[in-house]
């Protein structure tokens, strides 16, 4: 699979190559491993068929309904969401609602299991 075929994938994949860089602020980096999270989701809208133009960022139904899609534990679930309430609420310089490490690995596997998605659907 070419994630060229897949921008939003490759978006995320960028994402979280920052999210890895320890020069970066924690926050920038909690930022970066977020919006991996985020572009996955908004792909596995897309793989759905679901019409992305005009929605608010972050938006609720799409991050909820690729949890459901992906099937994440529940623990990990719980880390979505804080994180997805902690960039809709645009506070980036307040402690992260999770240690970056954890961020990080949490969108390389959310970025991994939504890659297993668009391969079943090829």
């Amino acid at each position: 699979m070419e994630l060229s075929d897949y921008p939003r994938l490759a978006i995320s994949r960028d994402y979280l190559r920052d999210a890895r860089h320890m020069e970066l602020s924690s926050s920038t980096r909690l930022r970066c491993a977020w919006e991996s999270i985020y572009f996955c989701c908004c792909e596995v809208a897309a793989l759905q068929g679901r019409q992305l133009d005009g929605l608010e960022h972050p938006d609720t139904d799409i991050v909820d309904n690729a949890l459901r899609a992906i099937g994440l534990p529940e623990d990990e679930r719980r880390h979505v969401l804080e994180m997805l309430h902690w960039a809709a609420y645009q506070q980036p310089l307040l402690p992260g609602p999770c240690l970056t490490e954890d961020a990080c690995d949490l969108a390389e596997e959310f970025h991994d299991c939504t890659v297993a998605i668009a391969l079943a659907q090829r």
